[in-house]
């Protein structure tokens, strides 16, 4: 038996434009407004995956602003069977680039057969709409393959861009086998190590591959993954810049795709992960984490959620040996502006705590393993793959709690703010607590209308 480890790298790519004219919303439902084959450029490529990824902007996408989708798509994959013998799916009779009823071979076998058949297909109500087929699936395909793109809602002239990548296993340098072939014999075991070397200046983030044992045409595959986590509250994450590409694997740790569905549920868009071990003793009175994320597209909008170790999980507490010493427990993030519409639930309104395209978060500190989880709400839909930077750091207030018993009506007393990293905006201090009672005399008061809290009377 053959042992291998790989993971997929992307070989080629190739971006286009589809350009819809006004009116090209299909009056039924399986008819695609766009086709492309695709076939050649599947076997060219030798393609272990292909992923086809769809955007417009958030500015086509709800124009008016209301948070209802005004335009709406499809991206599908296609198996062509030539039934009919003419050698092709569709013509473009009137050279408008516009699938219409009367120019594909639709139902066109004996029993009702369609030339077509869907191998996959995206439907999200947002501005990134992807679909992708492995090897196995498009090795079923019969005289072709077809990209498509089918309008669902809208009916406004509107450019799509378009990026179709094709990838294939190549040997994964992070993870070793211990052969790259074994015996087994009749009714017996074999056995095979796989060892993990992470580099020790890798980010924070997911890497993910595969261990392939595969014997003639039968195959067993182990997906692997690894968390790589930071070893303090203070440390990077994402991208290291915003002009950084994303790399040559399908998923990336420093860059979004959106994926956001207003049509779905509120887990819907692209999330990122990165955890953090606090070492013991870390967690004091007055310590906080900062969370700092940043990107550049003003209409895309990422919360940030924190989370901490909860030692008192039931599932830890029951079975540590399992489970692991901890499990995670929310302790700080952004505002959920989550809302019901009569698209889905899948909708958020624009919310940063800056007001643009960054995001700024705090939460509490407790030793152990905790985890920074980033969730695309919204994207503006004008980069395949939009890039984000992120920092989190410690700071300290002491000392924590204040305790001031005194007979005095004013004085002063010193407070230390500590900080693991720079903050180049400086600080802005509010305080709050009581104050001295101020005494107001000869002011009018009228009776109010109690159904009408403008006739109440107030004093400034």
């Amino acid at each position: 038996m053959k042992v291998s480890d790989v993971t997929l790298e992307r070989v080629n790519e190739l971006t286009f434009t589809v350009s819809l004219p006004q009116g090209s919303t299909p009056f039924t439902f399986t008819l695609p407004t766009y086709l492309r084959e695709v076939t050649d450029l599947i076997k060219q490529n030798d393609a272990d995956l292909v992923q086809a990824q769809v955007i417009h902007t958030f500015d086509t996408f709800d124009p008016d602003g209301n948070y209802l989708a005004d335009n709406n798509f499809r991206a599908l994959l296609y198996d062509w069977s030539d039934l009919n013998g003419d050698g092709n799916l569709w013509t473009d009779a009137n050279s408008n680039g516009v699938v219409e009823t009367s120019e594909i071979d639709g139902t066109t076998g004996p029993n009702g057969e369609s030339e077509y058949n869907r191998i996959a297909y995206g439907y999200p109500r947002g501005t990134y709409i992807e679909v992708s087929a492995g090897r196995d699936a498009l090795s079923r395909a019969n005289d072709g393959v077809f990209f498509a793109i089918q309008r669902r809602r809208g009916a406004a002239p509107i450019d799509l861009q378009v990026r179709m990548s094709f990838y294939k296993k190549v040997d994964w340098n992070l993870v070793t086998t211990s052969a790259a072939g074994m015996n087994v014999p009749a009714k017996g075991t074999a056995t095979f190590n796989a060892t993990m070397q992470v580099p020790s200046d890798a980010r924070p983030g997911v890497y993910q591959g595969a261990i392939e044992v595969s014997e003639g045409t039968n195959k067993s595959v182990i997906a692997v993954m690894t968390h790589v986590a930071a070893n303090s509250t203070t440390f990077d994450f994402g991208a290291a810049s915003l002009s950084e590409k994303p790399g040559t694997n399908p998923y990336t740790n420093g860059h979004l795709f959106g994926g956001f569905d207003w049509s779905w549920r509120y887990d819907s868009g692209d999330w990122r992960f990165f955890f953090y071990d606090v070492p013991d003793g870390t967690a004091k009175p007055g310590q906080k984490m900062i969370v700092d994320t940043d990107w550049a597209d003003d209409q895309t909008d990422v919360d940030t959620w924190v989370y901490g170790a909860d030692k008192e999980n039931v599932y830890s507490t029951e079975d540590p040996a399992f489970f692991g010493p901890s499990g995670v427990v929310q302790v700080g993030g952004s505002n959920n502006t989550n809302v019901a519409t009569t698209d889905g639930n899948g909708t958020f309104i624009f919310d940063t705590t800056t007001g643009g395209s960054r995001e700024v978060v705090g939460g509490d500190i407790r030793d152990g393993l905790g985890a920074i989880m980033l969730h695309n709400v919204l994207n503006g839909g004008k980069q395949f793959a939009e890039p984000f930077t992120g920092s989190a750091y410690q700071v300290g207030i002491a000392p924590f709690p204040a305790t001031i018993s005194t007979t005095l009506s004013n004085g002063t007393i010193p407070f230390t703010f500590t900080t693991t990293r720079a903050i180049s905006e400086g600080l802005g201090i509010l305080a709050f607590g009581l104050t001295e009672p101020v005494t107001a005399t000869q002011e009018t008061t009228n009776q109010d209308n109690p159904n009408d809290a403008c006739t109440a009377s107030f004093c400034a």
